[in-house]
């Protein structure tokens, strides 16, 4: 019956209706689900031609029909029909179904080349990677395991390894057999799909940290080994480096499971290729790190109790060995943990039967030689079963001792040759540019484990950065001159330097990333949100409160703060108090007290008591409801902002302001009958701001240490199954600072070139390499300070740099809400992101920023967003799973200001509004506008301000001398303050800009505002430098081009080249463009002569760079840690903040727009009109964009990421109106809070490009109703 709804089924497949296509695809998977036990019934009802519908569904460049919950489905029901059927997994191979997932996971289609192999942009490739969701890549990488043969149990052995399968007779083993020739009969097809599997399996494993995905990696990687023949293996992993990729799975052996399948994997390409992967393996130390392996101690007697699985509670509360989800749990039981295989009753292929040759006696064998065996499991214990293989790798390489011997030979070789070239490094001779021009050739031919072990890292590093100032000077511009091609940068051997350093820090380093324990592997980010556990409070002996109260325990959210809890238990001691005193006073009276004591508005309180008092569900009750009071008193001065029922505060900016505020905050203060709650956890005072979770942790985190056991994490997972006693007492008075932790980690402080942060441990290679790393990446970055004005932008794009391993433990890391809201990160994560920013992307440093640096309430508030995002992508019930998440709550901030005065009432609100964790809005009196687009406007037009000349901030060399801003090619720069301008009237006045500056532009990065400062990414060198800036001309010529230029006039003619003199120049000591600033005293009246030509440069230099810009710098960074701390900043590099400031370039090409765009309300994305805008935007000039997005969003600028990253997306909709009149006659309008642009419906693309600039244009400076 089922075989004749098929066809039917499929046809519906086809259909346009997206509801009944979705239908159609759940009906589908559901009978294949269903069938998934019954193989050959399986194989008879999907036809080549369903298959291939399937397939096609899954095309992206097909079909987009599909949601993301049933492509994720469809790649389900192809991995089962991939492992019913061998016919089926051939059609997948020959339709390069390898291709599509490629693209799936990479979001990229794959580029061949001519010889086949896959032409691309790894870091592109791996920043998608590390962004797909751990379903889709756990099931497309389950897909390529399914396709090809399971691989048997090794006869040598007595256990079977995860990585194989254990058939319990022989037909099973006949079937894979068969499925190997079936695959084997299309070998072009074959290489091809493996060949991108293969490349796809590798880069998986560099992105992703998860153990199930790496196991998976792991086991396809065996499997499609295992089943081609040595001459295709050998032409695929010419191009693909597998061992580098074994050798740091061996030195990991705290992961034994991956471990296990890198010794599978190495045996198999060792075996069919010992050439080829012999001298790799001896060039990578893996013989070496085997043997280190083998020779760990093991019992006289390995017990088979021993390698039994651990309970199966022990698997589902290992966060790391998560598996697919239930519907995958019987093909991972069979596949991936090597299970016995169980259906035995299914009917055989005519095919198979040519290979029924074995009679009842070998079945007899072969069930003798299954009883004989034992199965292992991903989630036993195989730190013992890892030796054991290790030593069989061992017994295997022994048999082929001769040929490795000469391997191994030829790698010491290899070695000492470099070490002879590290020595000849260090002494630093007259021959040390050929040495390093001979590591240049070198370095592409030599592995990084050999490099590494011979000391040229350590080489490099040392001439680099030890030894007197001019010497290091001389070997960085030698080194940089090697190894920079400066017609090709990302073809120089610094490329491939750095991509041995990022190897060998792969191979070392052992960072951790903490989890939050959870027992529920599947928990996502979202749903630990919800998470509770318990808590007993006890009141401190002496502590007066009512006896009830004296000791109750808790179930509350683990991302609570105790701030919650003191609220919460205040209001529930007050209100007790104040029901047994109703009698001897007047209820107004008592709830004016309660209020006092709680700080609750009264009318709140009227609410409570006149819903009644039930003590358990008012527990339940009070505990939520106070919790989204959290947001207005975090990171605040120790005062509560008004409580509204809007989360709007409305304030208008005023003469008075600060006065008043300063009153209100003192009247406050003086309240006697002010108290609070202070919360201890084994006699240690635990800060307000801390979460519950947070605070528990770091009491057993303590416990742990005196317990000398630093290494075992296993405490963590106490904290969801235990009941934590926490003491309280009252106190009188406010809230002390005491008892408030710092908002923001701080990285330790040291110079990154010469030394690593403690947290990054005692290993000798990751210490080197991190720090040559840095200083590479700094020389490569600022490369004209040492080369000269004329190498600026020609070293290597910064992506080189990037390490996809660690940016995949820092993404891993802030999936964790509990570790991250509650202070407890891995200090290496900090030192990492704050001293070596160039390891990781852009917007994973961003995140970084925002989850540890933007407060309680905003992480909140975007983690609880993203639960949204995925709870309506997966259809789940947005109010069942978020109904409980009422903490972090943002309170809008509304301010009024003067468009006519509008620097005077800048100042003013950053004075009074600028350190407060309310997200901030800004409307214009006299003007409707309201929300985004006044906001927006408000941050465009001060950023202006701050720009004009009449402020005498910033040089203005590189300006318009006819423009009233500063502006110039270079970006802006403080102009020079010596000691005498500091302290007069004006210079008071420019510090105090800077400082408001400096709040303006931390307070745009909190709101996620858009400014305008085109600031000189000098400026952020100068602040935010570990390392002092390099003063040369180079940097120089990077602030002010003609100053740079006239002083390398001055040194050619102090060194005597040309007929003039330095003492024709009849220069004085005062710096050019600055009559009034002395480079020394009585500067003016001392001449510049060829003996003091030198000190005059460098006190030139020092005061445009250094002493002259310091004290602006300072009071810009003293501003804006008002609002977080500057230090924060340091996990970006100089051009990124300038980028953040409005320095950034943007995309504005047809495609891009039309990808970005959102058409709605009568237009299509088609539509002719919506076409021919995206048309005239795409040709627009600089000065149309600028003023275009001004008039559409409200800022002159995109955000970062362009078009795609406005928030709410950039929407067209067609403007109706109700006359008669021919839309040619209108002008469109906009939406500035929604980003809608509305837009008649014209009748010629030339008529629309006039009313669009028109309205551009005439609508400027103005908020009114369209």
């Amino acid at each position: 019956m089922v075989r004749d709804v098929i066809p039917i089924i499929e046809n519906v497949l086809t259909n346009s209706d997206q509801q009944v296509f979705e239908k159609a695809c759940i009906c589908v998977c559901n009978i294949v689900e269903s069938f998934a036990p019954f193989e050959h019934e399986l194989s008879q009802l999907v036809t080549d031609d369903l298959l291939r519908k399937l397939l096609s569904l899954l095309d992206p460049n097909i079909s987009s029909d599909a949601s993301s919950s049933i492509r994720v489905k469809l790649l389900k029901v192809i991995a089962i029909l991939a492992r019913s059927s061998h016919r089926l997994a051939a059609i997948i191979v020959h339709e390069k179904f390898c291709e599509l997932l490629y693209q799936i996971l990479t979001q990229h289609a794959p580029m061949f080349s001519a010889d086949d192999c896959i032409a691309r942009d790894n870091t592109t490739i791996i920043q998608a990677l590390i962004h797909s969701s751990k379903d889709t890549m756990l099931t497309a990488l389950n897909i390529i395991a399914e396709v090809y043969p399971k691989v048997g149990p090794d006869a040598d052995s007595s256990y079977v390894s995860p990585y194989r399968t254990l058939f319990l007779d022989s037909e099973k083993e006949k079937e894979q057999e068969l499925r190997r020739r079936e695959l084997n009969k299309i070998p072009a097809e074959l290489e091809h799909f493996s060949r991108t599997s293969v490349s796809l399996l590798l880069d998986v494993y560099s992105s992703s940290i998860d153990t199930s995905i790496r196991q998976k990696v792991l086991l396809s990687l065996f499997r499609i080994f295992s089943c081609l023949h040595a001459g295709i293996l050998g032409t695929i992993l010419n191009n693909l480096d597998i061992s580098s990729l074994l050798s740091t799975i061996l030195t990991q052996d705290n992961e034994p499971s991956l471990v296990v399948g890198a010794l599978d994997v190495g045996k198999i390409v060792l075996d069919k290729l010992p050439t080829l992967c012999g001298s790799q393996f001896a060039r990578l130390g893996i013989f070496t790190q085997v043997e280190t392996l083998a020779s760990k101690d093991l019992p006289e007697h390995v017990s088979l109790k021993e390698f039994e699985p651990e309970e199966m509670e022990d698997e589902e509360e290992d966060d790391d060995e998560d598996d697919d989800d239930d519907e995958d749990d019987e093909e991972e039981d069979d596949d991936d943990e090597g299970e016995e295989e169980e259906d035995e009753g299914d009917e055989e292929d005519d095919e198979e039967e040519e290979l029924d040759d074995l009679d009842r006696a070998d079945d007899d064998d072969h069930r003798m030689e299954v009883d004989r065996k034992q199965v292992l499991h991903f989630y036993s214990d195989l730190s013992q079963f890892m030796v054991v293989e290790a030593r069989g790798f061992v017994e295997f390489c022994n048999h082929h001792r001769e040929e490795i011997s000469d391997f191994e030979k030829e790698a010491a070789n290899t070695v000492q040759e470099l070490a002879n070239l590290a020595s000849s490094l260090m002494a630093r001779g007259p021959s040390l540019k050929t040495h390093l021009e001979k590591l240049s050739h070198l370095v592409s031919t030599t592995s990084s484990f050999e490099l590494a072990k011979s000391g040229v890292f350590d080489a490099l590093l040392d001439i680099l950065v030890s030894g007197p100032e001019k010497q290091v000077a001389s070997c960085r511009k030698l080194f940089l001159e090697v190894f920079v091609n400066t017609s090709h940068a990302d073809a120089s051997p610094l490329v491939v330097l750095v991509d041995k350093l990022h190897e060998t820090l792969g191979r070392f380093e052992r960072f951790d990333v903490i989890t939050s324990g959870l027992p529920d592997n599947r928990a996502t980010p979202a749903s630990m949100l919800a998470k509770q556990l318990r808590v007993k409070l006890v009141a401190d002996d002496g502590t007066d409160v009512p006896s009830q109260f004296k000791s109750i325990v808790l179930s509350i959210q683990a991302i609570a703060t105790f701030k919650i809890v003191d609220e919460f238990f205040k209001s529930k001691i007050a209100l007790s108090e104040l029901m047994s005193s109703r009698r001897h006073r007047s209820l107004p009276g008592a709830l004016a007290a309660l209020a006092a004591a709680t700080g609750l508005d009264s009318r709140r309180l009227c609410g409570e008591l006149g819903a009644g008092y039930d003590e358990e569900n008012e527990q339940n009750d009070s505990e939520h409801s106070n919790v989204g009071s959290e947001s207005r008193n975090d990171r605040s001065n120790g005062h509560d902002d008004e409580d509204d029922g809007t989360d709007t505060v409305m304030q208008e900016v005023t003469e008075d302001d600060s006065e008043t505020a300063a009153q209100s905050a003192s009247s406050s203060s003086l309240n006697g009958d002010e108290w609070h709650l202070e919360f201890s956890i084994s006699g240690e005072v635990i800060p307000l701001d801390s979460t519950v979770y947070g605070a528990i942790y770091r009491y057993l985190e303590r416990k742990r240490n005196e317990s000398q056991k630093q290494e075992d994490n296993s405490f963590v997972r106490s904290i969801w199954t235990n009941t934590f006693k926490i003491t309280f007492r009252k106190v009188r008075g406010p809230v002390n600072n005491s008892v408030i932790s710092s908002d923001s980690p701080e990285a330790q402080s040291i110079n990154p070139f010469t030394e690593t942060p403690a947290s990054f441990g005692s290993d000798k290679f990751t210490s080197v390499v991190i720090r040559l790393l840095s200083i590479v990446f700094s020389l490569n970055a600022d490369i004209e300070d040492t080369l000269g004005p004329t190498m600026h932008g020609k070293g290597v794009t910064g992506s080189v740099f990037l390490n996809p391993k660690l940016t995949a433990k820092l993404n891993r890391q802030l999936d964790e809400p509990l570790v991250v809201a509650s202070g407890t990160l891995p200090a290496w994560i900090v030192d990492a992101t704050r001293l070596y920013p160039f390891l990781f992307p852009f917007e994973t440093r961003y995140l970084f920023l925002q989850s540890t640096s933007f407060g309680y309430s905003r992480s909140m508030a975007r983690w609880q967003s993203g639960s949204r995002a995925f709870n309506n992508s997966e259809g789940t019930d947005v109010r069942q799973t978020n109904g409980r998440l009422p903490m972090g709550r943002l309170v809008r901030q509304k301010v009024r200001v003067s468009r006519k005065h509008i620097m005077h009432s800048a100042v003013k609100v950053m004075d009074l509004c600028g350190s407060s964790p309310n997200i901030l809005e800004v409307e214009f009196f006299d003007e409707v506008g309201t929300g985004l687009g006044p906001t927006l406007e408000f941050y465009s037009s001060v950023s202006r301000e701050f720009s004009l000349k009449k402020f005498k901030l910033w040089r203005e060399d590189e300006s318009s001398a006819n423009s009233q801003y500063a502006f110039g090619s270079l970006g802006l720069f403080p102009a020079p303050m010596n000691e005498a301008r500091a302290q007069s009237a004006n210079g008071k006045k420019v510090l105090q800009l800077f400082r408001t500056l400096g709040i303006f532009v931390a307070r745009s990065m909190l709101d996620s505002r858009i400014i305008d400062l085109k600031i000189n990414p000098v400026f952020f060198r100068v602040a935010g430098s570990n390392v002092s800036v390099t003063s040369s001309l180079g940097t120089v010529a990077a602030v002010d081009r003609q100053l740079a230029q006239s002083l390398s006039l001055v040194q050619k003619y102090a060194a005597g080249e040309g007929e003039t003199t330095v003492d024709d120049l009849a220069l004085d000591f005062v710096l050019p463009g600055y009559d009034d600033i002395e480079l020394i005293p009585n500067g003016s009246k001392t001449p510049v002569t060829s003996d003091n030509v030198e000190l005059y440069i460098e006190r030139v230099v020092d005061m445009t760079l250094k002493s002259g810009v310091e004290r602006q710098i300072e009071a810009f960074k003293e501003g804006f840690s008002t609002v977080f701390p500057y230090s924060a900043l340091h996990a970006f590099t100089p051009d990124e903040l300038a980028i953040l400031c409005g320095q950034g370039e943007e995309d504005w090409s047809y495609e891009t727009l039309y990808d970005a765009v959102k058409a709605d309300h009568g237009y299509t994305k088609d539509s002719r009109v919506v076409k021919e805008l995206l048309e005239v935007m795409s040709q627009m000039n600089t000065k149309q964009r600028r003023a275009f997005l001004q008039f559409m969003t409200g800022s002159p600028n995109l955000p970062i990421g362009g078009f795609k990253a406005l928030h709410p997306e950039f929407t067209v909709v067609c403007k109706h109106d109700d006359d008669s009149i021919s839309p040619d006659n209108h002008l469109p309008s906009v939406m500035t809070c929604a980003n809608y642009l509305k837009l008649p419906n014209y009748s010629s693309r030339q008529v629309l490009k006039e009313k669009l600039f028109t309205a551009v244009y005439e609508g400027a400076g103005a908020f009114l109703l369209s």
